[in-house]
């Protein structure tokens, strides 16, 4: 008996939740093994510029781009899911309108690089985020809409102050969009990264392997024979 809870034990500690990590300038999902790198560091750099960096030796070497799929994925991983997926340009995700202030929005935003703050910030626009909220995390993926475009996905906050007063002069709708919209492939925008990801298993950043999720035929093996071995030590004992 002893040796079966010495085995659940231990496949209890091979599983490992799901987790959501910062990791600086990068996001890491623990569930799917993908490393996310903020929108934020590749504002003000073209769709065309950026495939040609994924190369060895290139700036963004070992990153590709992400999947309007893994963003969705990323998204609910973090704890939100979708109740809009009757969207007007495709993808799971087109929450114009989120009730309320979500604070878990303003979290994703955060973490995953606000482009708008940034934006704010470089150009010294007489507006800035406001202390308590987030702008706004807007990424190109390498989806060509056609030969000139590429989707754009976006997660909105939009809690804005007066840079010089400090009070909120807007607080707009949460939003989040897997493909709100289109951007030009050849144009740096300065208000937009990209959604780029890359396997994180072994990297130098690694905190330690994928977590192997275990099957459920597994557990129901594991459970069956627990109880087995109960059955049987209770007919000796009778």
């Amino acid at each position: 008996m002893s040796k079966i809870l010495l085995v659940i034990f231990l496949l209890f500690s091979i599983v490992s939740r799901a987790e959501i990590i910062d990791l600086g300038h990068i996001t890491r999902d623990t569930s799917t093994g993908l490393d996310w790198l903020d929108v934020t560091e590749t504002v003000g750099i073209s769709y065309e510029t950026v495939i040609t960096q994924f190369d060895e030796g290139g700036a963004f070497e070992g990153w590709r781009y992400a999947t309007t799929a893994e963003f969705d994925q990323l998204i609910n991983n973090f704890g939100y899911t979708a109740t809009n997926d009757n969207c007007p340009r495709g993808g799971a995700y087109c929450e114009p309108s989120i009730i309320g202030n979500e604070l878990l929005i303003e979290n994703i935003i955060n973490m995953l690089g606000d482009t708008y703050d940034l934006w704010a910030d470089t150009e010294g626009s007489e507006y800035d985020v406001a202390a308590d909220g987030a702008g706004y995390s807007r990424g190109l993926f390498g989806v060509p809409s056609n030969l000139l475009y590429v989707d754009v996905g976006m997660i909105q906050d939009w809690e804005r102050v007066n840079r010089a007063t400090g009070i909120s002069i807007e607080d707009g709708e949460d939003q989040i969009y897997s493909n709100w919209t289109n951007g030009r492939r050849n144009i740096a925008y300065g208000y937009a990264g990209h959604w780029l990801v890359s396997d994180y298993s072994g990297d130098p950043l690694s905190t330690g392997p994928i977590p192997t999720p275990i099957p459920a035929a597994l557990w129901l093996y594991v459970s069956s024979l627990t109880l087995l071995v109960h059955v049987k030590r209770f007919k000796a004992r009778g």
